[in-house]
């Protein structure tokens, strides 16, 4: 089976790749493949497909009948085999992600035994909600890296409810999280903003999943973990301007990555960039 991952990477051509910063093994990876024949077969992980551009008359030869296209969603479950005929050029992401990942999930967020999950092999689905949370995550990795967290577990769930041999349900979230909860969170928030900070481990904090954290801490803090660490962030940012400290020197102080994801988030909640708003 490892020759023919050997063969689709000999025929696809990668455009780029991005490893989730927080979520273990996750990672994306864009390709173009030319018109040919591919077998495909990941030993380790579970493969996401989502076309870009081509694929309408590319089909995989199991499936006859059934062709691509922008927005279409393949679901490839890890050690399946695959074969395709790819009848003219297309751009695809792959977004891989480990049985680990999805059985940890699944353990957390559903509290079922895990053992006998299985992701179920799709070809060409039209899934509207995954596609939107796809190219979110395509947008959310080059800004936000806290936001592509909450995305990618956004994701893992809506496929172990809709794409799983079980029957996983969640139950509705009517209430947020307890006072005390929410000063806990606050706190460790604030106490680590210069730090790397994650949703699996502020949820750990107060005993949830991560995916129950979040829509608790939305119905709580009135937004989403990630736009409230960014607020705090800027707001550090604000302080920090008045004095005689570097841009990068601000930056790395708040908790930013890089310099230029400070600018970007602080235009987005100010209207300037860091350097208009110290002259102000």
């Amino acid at each position: 089976m490892t020759d023919h991952l050997n063969h689709f990477a000999k025929i696809a051509h990668e455009q780029s790749s991005k490893r989730d910063p927080f979520l273990k093994g996750v990672e994306m990876v864009q390709w173009h493949v030319n018109q040919s024949d591919v077998t495909y077969c990941r030993q380790s992980d579970h493969t996401l497909s989502l076309y870009l551009s081509g694929g309408t008359t590319s089909f995989r030869k199991d499936k006859q009948g059934l062709y691509g296209g922008p927005g279409k969603i393949c679901l490839m479950p890890e050690q399946s085999e695959s074969k395709w005929a790819i009848n003219s050029e297309i751009d695809f992401l792959h977004l891989y992600i480990p049985d680990e990942q999805l059985k940890t999930a699944a353990s957390m967020t559903f509290s079922k035994d895990v053992r006998f999950i299985e992701l179920l092999d799709v070809v060409y689905q039209e899934d509207p909600i995954l596609l939107a949370w796809v190219q979110k995550y395509v947008r959310s990795t080059r800004t936000d890296p806290v936001e592509s967290e909450e995305i990618v577990n956004n994701i893992i769930v809506h496929l172990l409810q809709h794409y799983t041999s079980k029957d996983l349900s969640l139950k509705q979230v009517k209430g947020g999280l307890s006072l005390y909860h929410m000063r806990r969170v606050n706190s460790a928030i604030k106490d680590q903003l210069d730090h790397k900070i994650t949703i699996e481990w502020l949820a750990a904090l107060i005993g949830l999943s991560p995916f129950h954290f979040a829509r608790m801490f939305k119905l709580s803090f009135g937004m989403t973990p990630s736009r409230y660490i960014t607020a705090l962030r800027v707001q550090k940012v604000k302080s920090l301007l008045q004095s005689e400290r570097s841009l990068s020197d601000i930056s790395y102080a708040a908790g930013f990555a890089q310099q230029s994801h400070m600018s970007i988030q602080f235009k987005k909640i100010t209207g300037f960039t860091p350097a208009v708003y110290r002259s102000l």
